[in-house]
This record gives structure tokens, sequence and C-alpha cells, in this order.
């Protein structure tokens, strides 16, 4: 059980690294943007749209209000000229919900979202965008986002929206920042991510060492796992540092809604003072065939609601074959491995454009984890069971 000390005092070495730089790579460069972020001058510098409900609260900030029966739309939102050479917005928000009916479509909920728009005020779409999107009824919570800009980003537009559905929701401190990534993070990353890596290689040799056969198909099999949960996905998901918004998980898919891509009246945003950063070939044709990769997979957006049943299955497939390459003799040690296997594969994908670490796909992960084993000892059971009785 040496090895395998060792590898756990390496795996808590690395998540304690790895939640360190999550929650330091990103440094704000001075105050909100956001103009009457609070809405003391009651919605100045803000457009509200649709007929809705719209109100301000000293203590709880905006409101969006839909009766039951009401199933539209409301927007309120700003548009705000990003700082030159910014290449990272931070939003912050309290959010609060009650009593939101999802309609028809995933996104039809109760949402907040940072748009990058163009010189022109157009939603650039296929990027990240999206903060918060819920449904049902929720007290305050705080959330928090970093939301990387395609390169020809001018304008970023914070909208909170009630979306073709009925209830409430309210949002007070909102506020959104431009932000610097730490000359170091992107090398402290990298490093992180080659000693995360050699961390699962020694994990699947320590596993392969006990596993009395098959040892290269379970290898394979724990590959095959790992190019699924850990790839890069083209998803409409933001950066979320580990520690900020308590691991909540959220909608990552959501075309353009045709609010967001009416243009603004003139008033929202200062004159520009400045020349937009400029933009390079490479990084423009590297946006639009990110953007073009994403409406490929649109279709796709039918499994959104299932991604939970698509974790607890995948680990219920892979740890049922390498359980039964362990069998009775090494069924531990690989138990130990699938468990860790679960955990981490979650945690990792912090790491990876376009997914995000959530508690509830790490619990799935674990309960596929748990399923194969119950149906292992089962087995086991059986089969002992129908052994016949050795003569005296």
């Amino acid at each position: 059980m040496k090895g395998f000390g060792l590898l756990a005092a390496a795996v808590i070495a690395l998540i304690i690294g790895t939640a360190f730089l999550s929650n330091s790579q990103f440094a704000a460069a001075g105050s909100s943007i956001l103009r009457n972020a609070d809405f003391s001058r009651g919605f100045d510098s803000w457009t509200k749209g649709r007929n809705a409900s719209v109100s301000v609260d000293p203590a709880d900030g905006l409101r969006i209000s839909h009766p039951a029966g009401d199933q539209t739309s409301t927007i309120v939102r700003q548009d705000v000229r990003v700082p030159h050479g910014t290449r990272f917005m931070r939003m912050r928000a309290d959010f609060r919900y009650a009593d939101v009916v999802q309609g028809d479509k995933p996104w039809h909920e109760a949402r907040l979202v940072l748009v990058p728009l163009n010189g022109d005020r157009e939603p650039i779409w296929g990027h990240p965008h999206l903060l918060v999107s819920e449904d049902g009824t929720g007290g305050w919570s705080h959330h928090e986002g970093i939301f990387p800009l395609p390169p020809d980003t001018e304008y970023v537009r914070a909208a909170a929206q009630l979306l073709d559905t009925t209830g409430r929701l309210e949002v007070r401190n909102w506020e959104v920042h431009a932000v610097a990534e730490h000359p170091l993070a992107r090398q402290a990353q990298i490093g992180l991510m080659i000693a995360w890596g050699m961390l699962f290689i020694a994990a699947t040799v320590w596993l392969a060492t006990h596993l009395p056969r098959h040892r290269f198909l379970a290898g394979a099999f724990v590959l095959a796992a790992v190019a699924i949960l850990l790839l890069p996905k083209p998803a409409d998901n933001v950066i979320r540092p580990v520690l900020l918004d308590h691991f909540l998980e959220f909608e990552v898919f959501s075309p353009g809604e045709a609010d967001l891509q009416q243009p603004p009246p003139d008033q929202p945003g200062p004159p520009a003072t400045v020349d937009p950063a400029p933009t390079s070939a490479a990084a423009a044709l590297l946006s639009d065939l990110r953007s073009r990769w994403i409406q490929l997979l649109e279709p796709l957006r039918v499994l959104d609601d299932y991604d939970w049943l698509q974790h607890a299955l995948l680990l219920f497939g892979l740890s049922l074959a390498v359980l039964a390459f362990a069998g009775s003799a090494a069924w531990l040690p690989a138990a130990a491995f699938l468990a860790g296997f679960a955990a981490l594969a979650e945690f990792l994908q912090i790491f990876v454009p376009g997914r995000t670490f959530s508690v509830s796909d790490m619990g799935f992960n674990l309960l596929g984890v748990a399923m194969a084993l119950a149906v292992f000892a089962v087995l086991r059971l059986v089969r002992r069971n129908r052994r016949p009785a050795l003569p005296n």
C-alpha cells in the first residue's frame, strides 16, 4: 500500500495547488465599469424590455416579475465599452429567484449574462456569456465568473433576463470588471496540467500492477474515459474559480435571444477615446472556427438535460469492466482507483475549455462506480452460491 499512500499524498498536494491557482489567476483592474449598478438613479443607463413588472428596491436591487399566465420575456440590460487591450472580464452578482417555471427551451429561465459585442454592438455568439441560469426557487447566492473575450469585442452587454417564463428574479451587488491574468498563471497552469497527467499515468500503472489479467485492455478503457470526460468541449461556459460560486451548476448552451439581438439605443456606453485592440489574423480565424464548431454541435444540446445520466452510465460501464478484470483478488485496489478517478476527472474540468467543474456531476460519477460495485458484489455472491459443495 506504499504506492497508494504516495499517490494519495500527490493528489492532495495537487488539489491544493490547483485550487490556489484557480482563485489567484486573475486580478481586477480598477472599479466596476457598470454605471448606476445599484439602481440608485432608477433605470438611468439601463434599457428595459417588454412590459413586465420591473422595479428597483434599495435593499434588494433589481426585480423582474412575471405573474402566472404571463409567460413572456423581459430583459434589463446595459452596454459598456471594453477598456483597451482587455482580454478578460469578471462579472459578479448576488442572485435570487422564485417560482420560475422553465419554458419550452432549456434557456427559458431566470438568467444573468455578459454578452460580447462587436463595434456595431451586435452580439458575438458562440463565446462564453452565461453566468447563471435557474428555474424553481432559490435564496440569495453569490455568483462570479471570468469571461474570455473574443478578439473583435468592443463592448459587453450585462443583462438580467426572465425568458419566456413566469416567476421572479432579483439582482443586487452587480459588478463588471476588466481583469488581467497573472503573468505567471499560464505557466503555472501548464505545469499543473503536466503534473496531473503524470499522476494519472502513475495511477493507471499502479492499477495495472494489481490486475491479474487484461491490464492493457483496462488501461485502454481508462484512457477512453479520460478522453470523453476531459477533452475540450465547445460549450458556452465561463471560467469559474473553484472556490467562488459554491460549485453551482449552470446551463451551458444558449442561442441568441431576439431581445439581445435588437440594436441597443444610442445612450448606453461613453464615447470611445481609444481605438480597439488590434486583432491578429490567426486569432480571428480561431474565433471564427470555434463559433462554427459550436453551431455544428448545436443539435447535441438535446442531450444537455441528460448530462447526469451520461456521467453515471460512463463510470458504471468503466467500473464494471475494470472490476471484471480485477476479479476477487484485486477488487479493492480497483475500487480505490475508480473512486479517485471518478472524483478527479470531474475536478480537472476546471482546466478544460468548454467544461465546468460540478459537484453534482462528480456525485453522479461516484454513483456510477457505486452501482458497478453493487453489481459486482451481487455477481460474486451468486457465483459463490452456485459452486457445488465439496465432498466430505
